[in-house]
């Protein structure tokens, strides 16, 4: 199935108790979980076979487990226990129980009391919120462990904690109502524009459903009226056994963990019957129908829609080709519309083409386009322009090729790397997250071979007929097509508006373009003769080569088996923002908008794609953070390709584009996104927060709207082309490639440039960064979203991470300071979803640092907040912390070492800068000591250092007035 944005099942999940920093809300829902009846059929009826290394089983109650041995990272594991019952089981008048139970979950049971869950993980290892987690959605309720080791004590612990979630809740009616505060701070904090224009457009699209009536965070009316018989009815209903799904992957014998489910959940036997689920009632709305939804602040986008009834379908061979082709016509028109948008006449910024499935309410296609608000009608006549052109021509040969080229290789990818996929991965990326939405959209879980051979079975059976035909059928009748908008108040449009746009452009005959003109073939692959090496240096405490080449470009190659088939790449180069011409927001921005879409002179990026078509390599993206000193591309290739992403990102240095066309098109999208600059709170303070805190130094933050747009493309191409042609260059080369290749592949790529520069410049007036005075009153920071929103911040100046024990000092302390936060603001004075704390120690500029605290309130609650802050830190100077909350904090670190430098990522930060600063290997090198050395007298001491209330500065987010 494809989906909008969102991987299956994604949507309007609310993450619970144990997460401290919010989801946004999914655009797009998927199927519903399956039923584990359903998946018991599917694993014994699909002409689809399972991964055979997944063991499953059905206990006599009924409960359905999956364990999956992985050793990637190795002695870590991860544990899911899933409920079939979400939001859609609630009764009338209490709506959003099934999410406020979920947080209920780890306010008392039978053997574990109030407050005592979370410092039991934290003792064995587990850290809040990165390793335990949960969430809710309309039909099921997750709850999520992150196991960094599989000592017999951690599997006790995790297993016994389940079981009370399960089948031991407490619901103690004054729990309940300490935890109501929690419940709404986390029901403000979602609502926000963003959030609000899903809830629109997802109501429009799912048009006489009750689906949007039934959102898993309820309403304050009906969250204030829930009380603990209501949560007790629910929970001995819904919380049963043949409603339940545990799911293991980790380091683990597969055999002993169904041992410890047997164990744990053998004998549950609940004394009334599961209740039924309720379902959402059908939508009945779907054809030539108009949406607006207008909010101040709201970018402005048009889609045209086509939806149907939703039709369930089986999972199998057939099922999935079927699938695969649906996806194949808005993958074609995003490479077409990538293209259109790099054109100076050009009907909108972007546009993307989807396949939709929304619960099993409504499915269909969306066109969306991105603009401008007063190009609004451009943008509609755009989109469907281009899709009358599609279904009236198709799609060509060579473009079908291209992407079924795309698909070969990543099936091919996937096999390859299958052994050492992680078990936990970033943004719902693991093996255990893949293994749970298999689960959750009926699907059978394949193993990534067994999906190559069903791909390599099927995919002569796709021919361009095929595709062109589907996508017709996909779209069906135009005349039936609804739009559905969202823009800002800056505008008036009125649904009669458009549909004169549609009906006017509808008149407009299309004609095919002209592809037979196109580039074939990559013209940046020979860069003269390769260069040689001066120095090649075995470091063996590391494992790794540091090589220096006659032209001064850096070598450091570290090869690994982590990840079977897979190679990081990570070039730094020049001194990033340290040499900007001038203190401004808006030039380094233009920077990043000129290259990401300048491509090279001799290709456009959209060409780029189409070329490198079949090889798995990135485009080379410029990243150049505010504090960084040094500019940097990175990517993730296959060995196969190694040389492909060499030749791209050398040509970067070679013949970068500087395209003025990337400089209107960057305004454009600049102008786009300003009026709602300052709409949210986290928009707010990306103007205003970073200035604050360095001082007013006007690289960070920004000013006005001009200063995007008055930075000239000479002004970007005179600071960037030194950068590239004379920088120092150090590429850093980790993973599954023998050393002989890296460096044959380097030396007449990058070693075949012009002489590099064999030092960074100094600029010792732009490292002169300070941390603001303390004034009298706070800083102010005004945002123009919902007014019930504020955010207080409270920093602290430190020192500099030169010193790395410091540095790592530092974190504990904040460590420290987060879980006091939570402990007696969140689950004591129950203000705030999401008490946090950070730290920085800047390596950039000298005796630069902070720890701060921040809580997302309400505005009444700032004043008393900030007195229970200054008094938790003021506490914490005073000689109180204790070695109980000390290992507690440094306890999740230590566990984290044992696999952490098992991942090449960890490898490419801790070697990016071997042959210059050498940072990353005094981190290295010295982690395990500073950790199991550390006292909790050194903390204290820093603590005394840091938290002095005089030095301390606040920020206060706040609604702005009305005027």
């Amino acid at each position: 199935m494809h989906c909008l944005n969102v991987s299956p099942r994604r949507f309007f999940t609310v993450i619970g108790a144990l997460a401290i920093t919010a989801s946004p809300l999914a655009l797009i829902a998927c199927t519903p979980k399956a039923d584990v009846s359903d998946v018991t059929r599917l694993e014994t009826q699909s002409d689809l076979k399972p991964d055979p290394a997944l063991v499953t089983g059905t206990l006599d109650n009924g409960l359905r487990y999956a364990v999956l041995r992985n050793q990637t990272p190795p002695g870590t594991g991860a544990l899911r226990v899933q409920f079939d019952s979400g939001s859609l089981n609630e009764l009338p008048g209490t709506e959003g129980l099934a999410h406020y139970l979920e947080h209920m979950a780890f306010n008392g049971s039978k053997n574990v009391p109030e407050g005592e869950m979370i410092q039991m993980l934290e003792r064995l290892g587990l850290s809040f919120g990165a390793d335990t987690n949960a969430s809710t959605g309309f039909d099921r309720t997750i709850y999520k462990l992150n196991l960094p080791t599989l000592d017999q004590e951690v599997l006790d612990a995790a297993f016994m904690l389940m079981a009370e979630t399960a089948y031991n809740l407490t619901l103690d009616q004054d729990a309940i109502e300490r935890e109501l505060g929690i419940i709404l701070s986390e029901k403000r904090t979602r609502d926000t524009a963003g959030s609000r224009l899903t809830e629109a457009r997802l109501r429009f699209f799912t048009g006489g459903s009750d689906l949007m009536d039934r959102l898993p965070i309820g309403t304050d009316e009906s969250l204030n009226a829930i009380t603990a018989p209501d949560f007790r009815a629910y929970y001995e209903a819904h919380y049963h056994p043949e409603k339940t799904f545990v799911a293991f992957v980790g380091d683990k014998d597969p055999q002993e963990i169904v041992t410890y489910i047997e164990k744990t959940f053998g004998d549950w036997e609940p004394e009334t019957s599961a209740a039924d689920d309720i379902p959402p009632t059908p939508a009945t709305e779907f054809n030539n129908r108009v949406g607006i939804h207008v909010e101040d602040g709201l970018g402005t986008n048009v889609s045209l829609v086509a939806l149907r009834p939703y039709i369930k379908r089986e999972d199998s061979s057939e099922t999935r080709r079927e699938r695969l082709i649906r996806a194949i016509a808005p993958s074609l028109m995003g490479q077409r519309m990538r293209a259109i948008a790099e054109r100076p006449d050009r009907p909108f910024i972007g546009a993307s083409m989807s396949s939709l499935s929304l619960y099993e309410v409504t499915e269909g296609m969306s066109f969306s386009a991105y603009t401008n608000a007063e190009d609004w009608d451009e943008a509609l006549r755009g989109i469907e322009t281009e899709l009358r052109k599609a279904l009236e021509f198709g799609f060509t040969q060579a473009e079908l090729d291209a992407h079924m080229a795309r698909l070969q290789s990543s099936y091919e990818a996937r096999d390859e790397g299958a052994d050492t996929r992680s078990t936990n991965g970033f943004m719902g990326s693991g093996l255990i997250d893949t293994l749970m939405r298999s689960y959750d959209n009926e699907r059978v879980f394949m193993h990534p071979k067994q999906s190559l051979e069903w791909f390599n079975s099927i995919k002569d059976s796709i021919d361009l007929e095929t595709v062109n035909t589907d996508m017709r059928e996909a779209w069906g009748d135009l005349d039936d097509l609804s739009v559905f908008m969202a823009t800002d108040t800056s505008i008036d449009v009125s649904e009669s508006d458009v549909r004169s746009v549609l009906a006017d452009s509808r008149k407009t005959e299309v004609v095919a373009d002209d592809r037979d003109k196109l580039a074939t073939e990559f013209a940046y692959t020979d860069f003269g003769s390769p260069g040689k090496i001066v120095s090649d240096v075995y470091k063996t405490d590391i494992d790794a080569y540091l090589i220096k080449f006659e032209n001064n470009v850096r070598l450091n190659f570290k090869q690994t088996d982590f990840d079977d088939d897979r190679v990081n790449v990570h070039v730094e180069f020049g001194d990033g923002n340290l040499s900007t011409p001038r203190k401004d927001e808006g030039l380094r921005r233009m920077v990043f908008g000129i290259m990401g879409a300048s491509g090279f002179e001799a290709h456009m990026p959209s060409e780029i794609q189409r070329l490198m078509a079949g090889k798995l390599v990135a485009m080379p993206r410029l990243r150049n953070v505010e504090d960084s000193d040094t500019f940097s591309i990175i990517a993730q290739t296959v060995p196969e390709n190694f040389r492909d992403q060499l030749n791209l990102f050398t040509a970067v240095f070679v013949e970068p584009g500087f395209r003025d066309v990337a400089r209107t098109n960057h305004i454009d999208k600049m102008k786009a996104w300003y009026p709602r600059h300052d709409k949210s709170m986290q928009d707010a303070m990306a103007k205003e927060l970073k200035r604050i805190l360095h001082n007013g130094d006007k690289r960070f933050g920004f000013d006005n709207e001009e200063m995007f747009y008055s930075p000239t493309l000479a002004e970007v191409e005179n600071w960037l082309t030194p950068q590239l042609k004379k920088g120092l260059i150090e590429i850093t080369v980790v993973g599954d490639i023998d050393k002989d290749t890296v460096v044959q592949e380097i030396a007449a790529t990058f070693g075949a440039l012009s002489k590099r520069d064999d030092t960074r410049g100094e600029y010792p007036e732009m490292r002169d960064v300070n941390f603001p005075a303390p004034q009298d009153d706070p800083f102010t920071i005004f945002h123009r979203d919902d007014d019930n929103q504020a955010q207080l911040r409270i920093y602290w100046p430190a020192s500099d991470g030169m010193d790395v024990t410091y540095a790592r000092q530092l974190s504990v302390l904040r460590a420290i300071l987060r879980n006091r936060l939570v402990k007696e603001i969140r689950e004591g004075a129950a203000t705030t979803y999401s008490p946090g704390a950070s730290s920085r120690a800047s390596t950039v500029f000298p005796d630069y640092g902070y720890i701060m605290a921040v809580l997302t309130l309400k505005p009444e609650d700032i004043a008393p907040m900030t007195e229970k802050v200054m008094s938790i830190t003021q506490d914490m100077a005073a000689d109180s912390l204790t070695e109980d909350e000390f290992n507690r904090a440094i306890k999740p670190m230590l566990e984290r070492l044992k696999s952490s430098d098992k991942r090449n990522s960890y490898w490419v930060s801790i070697l990016s800068d071997a042959q210059t600063e050498g940072m990353g290997l005094k981190r290295h090198l010295t982690r395990e000591s500073d950790l199991q050395n550390m006292t909790v007298a050194d903390v204290q001491a820093l603590a005394k250092e840091v938290f002095k209330a005089e030095k301390a500065i606040e920020i206060h987010v706040l609604p702005a007035e009305e005027s």
